[in-house]
């Protein structure tokens, strides 16, 4: 799957949007989102995972994960990941930011976390530093709890 951009993702998570629509075939998909409608939104970021409690089974299966901001540049952007649980450090890879899908965002990927059932509950801490916010650069760190919700 080649999906570095994570478009319909971005457009689902999208904290303003109100209204969507989706058609499927046998062959293909069509989501609309550039529908009337529109709520406010109070918070900052929308992460995915987000931060707290996520079953292991809705992990993201591409293991890209994402973190969007309204007019952000991730230019130099740095994103550091630990299992708060384990001690285990991830080396993280970027995807190329990709604009016109929703809110700005960066995708990132860490190699060698497991989507697995987990023997007990992991807290994943998530390190995104350096966002450019206008004219200012803001950092973000918040804790992904994966957990198996069958015990």
């Amino acid at each position: 799957m080649n999906n570095g951009a994570v478009g319909h993702r971005r457009w689902l998570l999208h904290p303003t949007k109100l209204n969507f629509a989706t058609g499927d075939t046998p062959r293909a998909n069509s989501l609309g989102v550039f529908l009337s409608g529109s709520q406010s939104f109070s918070g900052d970021k929308v992460a995915w995972p987000n931060s707290g409690y996520i079953p292991y089974q809705l992990l993201p299966s591409s293991n890209r994960w994402s973190l969007s901001f309204a007019n952000a540049s991730f230019a130099n952007t740095i994103v550091s990941m630990k299992n708060k649980t384990t001690g285990q450090s991830y080396s993280v890879s970027l995807e190329a930011v990709r604009p016109n899908y929703g809110w700005d965002t960066i995708v990132f990927k860490p190699s060698g976390l497991s989507r697995s059932k987990p023997s007990k509950d992991q807290e994943i801490e998530v390190k995104v530093k350096n966002v450019k916010i206008g004219s200012t650069e803001k950092d973000f760190t918040y804790i992904v709890k994966i957990f198996d919700p069958n015990t």
